[in-house]
């Protein structure tokens, strides 16, 4: 299976506020909403031949990511090993703290604090999330 791509949107508010250490749960909340807003005027979006953005939501402080896949068949999306190279590939993302990370994901870190999901689908099968979080990388 190809790497999957994920390219996030960025709001300059979102940029300053989450930058800062200690933020209120209704600043946290503000800045989750305005992404959230951001986001939900692009969707569906094509991130890349396989996959399209659906939709993003926000659930007890968590980032969710709604994603179809296309051009892959049922029996790819439910093989283990694919499964887990996706699996892998969140993980190894939210977990790098090289400056070459994606800022969207660093300041997702910030303002999302209870992680992120990667809700997966194809057709009617049932949904492939992958959760990650700060725990997920200690277990690298």
């Amino acid at each position: 299976m190809k790497k999957i791509l994920l390219i996030l949107l960025i709001t300059p508010f979102f940029v300053i506020a989450a930058d800062e250490q200690n933020l209120s749960d209704q600043e946290l909340n503000s800045i989750q909403d305005r992404v959230i807003e951001t986001w939900k005027k692009i969707v569906p979006q094509n991130l890349n031949e396989y996959t399209v953005l659906q939709d993003v939501y926000k659930d007890n402080n968590e980032l969710f990511l709604q994603l179809s896949l296309k051009n892959v068949s049922k029996d790819d999306f439910n093989d283990e090993t694919s499964r887990a190279t996706l699996r892998r590939n969140a993980i190894t993302k939210y977990c790098d703290t090289s400056e070459n990370v994606n800022i969207m994901l660093k300041l997702s870190k910030k303002g999302f604090p209870n992680g992120l999901s990667y809700v997966y689908s194809i057709g009617d099968d049932k949904p492939f999330v992958i959760h990650v979080d700060n725990s997920s990388c200690q277990k690298q």
